[in-house]
């Protein structure tokens, strides 16, 4: 097969982000032309924590199913138009609508959600205050063994062992962390993140449309609900018509929707 050449919209997005670009594999040649060159390179990736299996059959369809060669050709337009290097997001943000998000959040009800929240908080506070009544709670970094004080240190090789230990001792105690994390609760209860406020038909299809939905808005200042209805397709293998996409949008949390 023909790989487009260095030159090419969607490798110039994909470097511009720093990642690098290793050497193309022979078996590569299966997939079509129009297969991007960032998600060829990435399908090269073995035994990597980036490429897990879920990852690789996000990358396999968006290398091969028939949809992706438009979805792909108007987000590398689109790309080129505005001088932006978006689309090599696109499996990282399919990624985390498949995969990230709680599932045990959003069979939750709103009300259910507020009152985990404060739940968690409470115990939170039990705990720190537990801890701190019979003086047990050890600044955070004592907790950490060598190698975990290693990978945070920022000179390692002139670091003493001296250093380490006022770094542990001046650090914030385990109590101080949990009260922390408690108040943060405040901020970003359960459930601020999802795009489900209440169970809807199909969860896992709503999740991917709501969230590729904002991820578009917020890239191209657009929903572009025909590319997704053709990813829902890819996905999920149902036809959803642009309109239905567009309400479901609507219904988002997050965007003013109740659902």
């Amino acid at each position: 097969m023909k790989i487009k050449d260095s030159d090419s919209t969607e490798q110039r997005g994909f470097e511009s982000r720093g990642v690098a670009m290793p050497e193309r594999a022979s078996q590569l040649d299966e997939y079509p032309d129009w297969t991007p060159t960032f998600v060829l390179e990435l399908l090269q990736l073995e035994q990597s924590p980036l490429v897990t299996p879920k990852r690789r059959e996000i990358l396999e369809k968006l290398a091969i199913h028939p949809n992706m060669k438009l979805v792909w050709r108007r987000l590398i337009k689109r790309d080129s138009n505005l001088q932006l290097g978006v689309s090599p997001q696109l499996f990282f943000e399919l990624d985390k609508a498949l995969y990230g998000y709680n599932a045990a959040v959003e069979e939750l009800t709103p009300s259910a959600r507020k009152k985990k929240t404060n739940e968690i908080k409470s115990s939170l506070l039990m705990i720190a205050n537990e801890l701190d009544r019979y003086d047990i709670a050890p600044q955070c970094l004592s907790l950490f063994n060598g190698e975990e004080l290693s990978a945070i240190s920022i000179n390692q090789e002139s670091e003493s062992s001296l250093v380490n230990e006022l770094r542990k001792y001046l650090t914030p105690s385990l109590s101080t962390l949990l009260k922390r994390f408690s108040e943060e609760l405040d901020a970003t209860p359960i459930g601020s993140e999802s795009v489900i406020g209440s169970k809807t038909k199909d969860n896992d299809m709503t999740r991917l449309i709501r969230h590729m939905g904002m991820f578009f808005k917020k890239s191209y200042g657009e929903y572009l609900y025909e590319n997704i209805s053709l990813l829902v397709e890819v996905f999920f293998d149902k036809k959803v018509d642009p309109s239905v996409i567009r309400k479901t949008i609507q219904a988002t949390p997050r965007e003013g929707g109740g659902n």
